[in-house]
């Protein structure tokens, strides 16, 4: 056990971001299956034996002394009060902690800094690029001051600074000045001269403005470059080395400006961001840290406003930092010429320049408050007085929703209810990380981060022939961007327990869904080694399951398994392509595979998808019929088995399944086809019970009703939720083959299919808080007396109008409901007569999808109106005609006689 506890210290502990590490006494009980207070007797021990290094924040952390000793290449004490604490004893390290936003506006060009210094030799040249004023030289100064403190670079060693644009005009000059020259080698040249190269050896030269040197100024750096060696004017033939660590800056374009072969050889290349680019919490560091430096030159404290505060961050500045700093000394110079007031020097608004207080838009007027919060800023004190080191990380919208999720686990009435919360607090997440600034971080750039979820969010949808709506790789790669530069782990330690239950009460039983939330895992701690923990899987379940996931485009499904190196995947392919879609997969099978293996492969793909309503076996010879075999026991759906399989009878299948042809219908109409032998292969009993869902208007509506239905009943092995369309419903060879299956409890849908001894429930009658006991009656087979109550309580919160339209279509809500209450009204005032409440349900239902199915040109094209004498001539027809022109007025579209039809058809009560 010892030797356990202390390889996985140590394997944690090699890490480079010691926030990372999870080596709690809990986390390595659990790691290693043993009791949490043995583990921590361990630790303890191995502390007190000099082996390890304990760090008592919360919660506690243990960590392998040996490593960190020689990665931080000084003795270290047995323990620490904090992480910070411990890493300040690094060298180095607190060089770049004490620059304003190094833990996130420059956090990534802080990084590249510590690279460039610590790569051996003379370390890897930089380039710094950016506005004026943004902070270059000050980098460039603090990377001397790392490198010095790391030992790159001695402390005798120097800080050579020189700006390109003073001698921009003559090259030659500059290179003297750079090189050195020899004696004669030019008008003047008296005597040997060093140039700053050779001043800087052993140290660091630093060039500002570089891209004033020109193409042969830049080409004279190549063997600095390529060889460290340098040749001073006039020497020729000859060079020498130079042990000179370069740092340059500019404020232009680098593609514009320099030879793409100067770049090539200039590896880091940092961004420093504008001064508006950066936290409006760092911004307001600077201002304060400016006014310090301000209290100590004029010996006085300093009082400054809100308003004056407000006013100062919310303005954009031209020459950014170095403008902001000269707005600050303006504003006291002011200050003084007014005079002390009661011994401190006081800023107003009026102190400010006039340009600063030039109001260029209204989002600028809301920032101004009163200057009664005023900040004292006492030469005495340090900036760490004002803020906390974690104010920035402690804020994060990210942290705030997991606690949020905390705080409301324990007040609500049930795990319907919490689940609901929960996905619509992950919506507003969503919405704030896609919004929100994007700040650098030491982690992975949110551009690699969003490529690689694309691509392999993408290449998800083409294996499991899936559909994930919005915007899922944004999503995911702002949020894994996002926690790189928390120290969640840490933060959230404290609700480890309820983190857990949350992660129980939130995770789906839908086997596509666990597919694609395991893939998700896998896509982030594989392929880019991100520490996927407890509270980013409870995120991942969240969206998921919040974006109306489609856990399959066609609920039948469909394998070509054919024997030879690509038969199959040849067959399917051309299949797919030409039906524009993935429709059907591919199983390729040498000739000599044992039937076994087959059968194995086939079992797992029947664990990672929804097949419940059958699945279908296109196979190339007669024995891969007798697979069903094998899996038969494994499995309570239907097995379709067509034999002598082609590529135009597999078109002929996959076309069927895009138009959601039943399944009995498939296999039947693969009969007639000449040569091919076909059978169904049934459960040996029907162990499940099957809630149907259907709407008259198609299968988007039913899928939709059946994913609020399925969050609303409690999850039961015994029972199966599927959308059909009601002409599908009505089909008796559909209907026989349903029976034979399952055992029908009801139907849930827009229109009653009136199938005997099938009860229904109108969707309509949920919304308006009927039905409700009927849907339980249903349910009580496979659901227990208090499940059934439980949801009851959720089909009265997630079938309220609102979120049912929320649900059925991606218009906004509201004014979908205005534009339909509009229709009530001119409806009611041209015929004189009035609305049902049910009718009314069903008409936001209905008027809420035909709009959007209109937007997207797919409107219903068969009516019963040729079955109706004179409907279109009757007065209510006209009426709902004319009542529906502002809604094809707002959003352009022009309803068809065939949906009137079945607006008319509701209000004529015939849906009841």
């Amino acid at each position: 056990m010892q030797e356990s506890i202390e390889e996985f210290v140590r394997s944690e502990t090699k890490r480079e971001n010691l926030d990372n590490v999870k080596t709690t006494a809990e986390i390595i009980a659990k790691k290693l299956a043993v009791k949490r207070n043995t583990a921590s007797h361990y630790l303890n021990n191995f502390v007190k034996d000099g082996f390890m290094i304990k760090v008592n924040a919360r919660p506690v952390l243990f960590l392998d002394k040996q490593l960190l000793e020689d990665r931080y290449q000084v003795p270290l004490k047995d323990e620490y009060s904090t992480l910070k604490e411990l890493e300040e004893q690094r060298s180095g390290s607190a060089v770049f902690d004490e620059i304003i936003g190094a833990r996130t506006s420059l956090s990534s060009a802080v990084r590249q800094l510590k690279s460039a210094a610590n790569y051996p030799g003379v370390g890897l040249p930089v380039i710094l690029t950016g506005h004026t004023g943004t902070g270059k030289s000050f980098l460039a100064q603090k990377y001397f001051d790392y490198c010095v403190d790391i030992g790159a670079v001695e402390k005798s060693g120097q800080f050579v600074k020189l700006n390109c644009a003073e001698y921009a005009d003559n090259p030659e000059i500059l290179s003297s000045i750079l090189f050195g020259y020899k004696k004669g080698s030019f008008t003047g040249a008296a005597t040997d001269e060093k140039g700053l190269f050779d001043e800087a050896d052993g140290g660091v030269l630093f060039l500002d403005e570089v891209h004033r040197l020109d193409s042969k100024g830049q080409e004279k750096l190549f063997s600095y470059l390529d060889e460290q060696e340098i040749s001073p004017l006039g020497e020729n033939h000859r060079s020498h080395k130079v042990n000179v660590r370069f740092i340059c800056a500019t404020t232009e374009n680098l593609e514009n400006s320099f030879l793409k072969t100067f770049l090539r050889r200039i590896p880091i290349q940092i961004r420093v961001p504008s001064l508006f680019e950066r936290t409006r919490d760092e911004r307001k560091k600077l201002a304060v840290t400016f006014y310090l430096q301000e209290a100590n030159k004029v010996s006085s404290k300093i009082s400054v406003g809100s308003n004056v505060f407000d006013f100062l961050l919310s303005k954009s500045y031209s020459s950014n930092v170095g403008q902001l700093k000269n707005v600050i000394t303006i504003s006291v110079a002011n200050s003084l010429a007014r005079g002390k007031a009661a011994g401190y020097v006081k800023i107003n608004l009026s102190d400010l320049p006039n340009r600063i207080l030039e109001i260029s838009n209204r989002e600028e007027v809301r920032v101004v408050k009163t200057d009664s919060d005023a900040l004292i800023i006492d030469p005495e004190l340090k900036l760490g007085d004002f803020f906390k080191d974690d104010d920035l990380i402690y804020d994060s919208n990210v942290v705030k929703f997991f606690r949020d999720l905390v705080e409301h686990q324990n007040s609500v009435s049930s795990q319907g209810e919490f689940i609901e919360y929960s996905i619509s607090r992950v919506q507003d997440l969503s919405n704030q990380l896609m919004y929100d600034k994007q700040q650098e971080n030491e982690g992975l750039p949110f551009s690699f981060l969003k490529e690689i979820f694309s691509l392999e969010i993408s290449n998800l949808q083409d294996l499991y022939g899936i559909k994930i709506e919005g915007n899922a790789a944004a999503v995911l790669a702002h949020y894994f961007f996002a926690v790189q530069s928390v120290k969640i782990d840490d933060l959230l330690s404290d609700y480890n327990d309820s983190l857990y239950k949350i992660l129980d009460m939130v995770q789906d039983t839908n086997k596509s869904l666990v597919t694609i939330f395991n893939s998700v895992v896998s896509i982030a701690s594989q392929k880019l080694n991100l520490n996927v923990g407890l509270q980013d899987k409870i995120f991942i379940w969240l969206y998921l399951r919040n974006i109306n996931f489609i856990g399959s485009l066609y609920p039948i499904k469909c394998i070509v398994m054919a024997h030879g190196f690509s038969t199959a995947s040849s067959i399917a392919d051309a299949v797919n392509q030409m039906l524009g879609e993935k429709v059907i997969e591919a199983f390729d099978m040498p000739v000599d595979i044992e039937l076994s293996q087959i059968a194995k492969q086939l079992t797992d793909y029947i664990d990672t998808h929804q097949v419940e309503t059958g699945l279908l076996l296109l196979v190339d010879m007669g024995s891969l019929e007798d697979i069903f075999k094998y899996v038969y026991n494994n499995v309570e759906f239907p097995i379709g088995i067509i034999n002598n399989v082609s590529t135009p009878m597999a078109l002929n299948v996959g076309d069927m399944i895009r138009k959601h042809k039943t399944f009995q219908e498939i296999v039947k109409k693969g009969k007639k086809q000449s040569n091919i032998q076909s059978k169904v292969v049934y459960p040996k009993e029907a162990k499940k019970k099957l809630l149907i869902t259907c709407c008259l208007t198609g299968i988007g509506t039913a899928n939709r009703i059946k994913h609020l239905l399925e969050e609303s009943i409690p999850q039961s092995d015994d029972l199966i939720i599927s959308s059909y369309e009601y002409g599908q419903i009505k089909d008796e060879q559909q209907l026989w083959f349903l029976k034979r299956t399952y055992e029908i409890v009801g139907i849930v849908g827009t229109k009653d299919p009136s199938l005997k001894e099938v009860p229904f429930v109108p969707l309509e009658g949920l919304i308006a808080g009927k039905n409700i006991g009927k849907l339980g009656k249903m349910l009580r087979a496979v659901v227990s007396d208090p499940d059934v109550q439980k949801t009851n309580e959720n089909i009265l919160r997630n079938f309220s109008i609102e979120r049912v339209l929320n649900s059925l279509t991606i218009l906004d809500v509201q004014t979908v409901m205005y534009m339909v209450d509009n229709f009530f009204h001119e409806y009611e005032r041209s015929t004189g007569t009035f609305l049902t409440n049910q009718e009314k349900m069903a008409l936001y239902v209905h008027i809420g999808c035909l709009i959007e199915r209109l937007i997207r040109n797919d409107p219903i094209k068969v009516s019963n109106l040729n079955q109706k004498k004179n409907v279109e001539n009757s007065k209510k027809f006209k009426a709902i005609q004319i009542s529906l022109e502002e809604i094809e007025d707002k959003y352009s579209v022009k309803i068809p006689r065939t949906e009137i039809s079945y607006i008319y058809d509701i209000i004529e009560s015939k849906f009841k």
